[in-house]
């Protein structure tokens, strides 16, 4: 699949021969796994909410990184490629429109497993809560729980609604 701009929800099942998703200058490869990439120039976003993907560079060989549930890489796609970093599923879940405007994921039982894993890693003190938030589409990182809010700025994309079975 080529990712021109814009984001998608893609579920590769197992049964599948795997999927890769193109956006620019990153690629994405996934089996068994259900993930959300976000493309806009200057701006990706790729994150796992079941199963582990691979999120890389072609052009520029050994700049990958495996992505786990509940981990998302957030960056410049013309730039190496991150460390993922954590986000919350159950979040997700509740606020994202290709979750909440589409009827139940094939996937759904899968997610909700790694939610409760994610929920009791934070019980255990083992994952932490932030106050960083990203509302909406692009990379801009808010700070709530705190007056004024401190916002990062990046690119305002125009979402776009649209979920890809495999």
């Amino acid at each position: 699949m080529n990712l021109g701009e814009g984001a998608v929800l893609v579920q590769a099942p197992k049964s599948a021969n795997g999927a890769t998703i193109h956006a620019a200058s990153v690629a994405a490869a996934i089996t068994g796994t259900t993930v959300m990439i976000e493309y806009h120039p200057g701006a990706c976003k790729f994150l796992v909410l079941e199963g582990t993907g691979r999120f890389y560079r072609p052009a520029h060989p050994g700049d990958s990184v495996l992505v786990g549930p509940g981990q998302m890489v957030i960056g410049n796609p013309n730039a190496a490629v991150s460390d993922p970093v954590n986000f919350d599923i159950a979040r997700f879940v509740k606020t994202s429109r290709f979750i909440t405007d589409f009827r139940p994921l094939r996937t759904e039982k899968l997610i909700v497993t790694e939610r409760q894993k994610q929920q009791q890693e934070k019980s255990k003190k083992s994952l932490i809560e932030t106050n960083l938030v990203i509302f909406g589409g692009g990379t801009q990182v808010s700070l709530i729980g705190q007056a004024p809010a401190t916002t990062h700025p990046a690119p305002n994309p125009s979402p776009v609604a649209a979920r890809v079975s495999h």
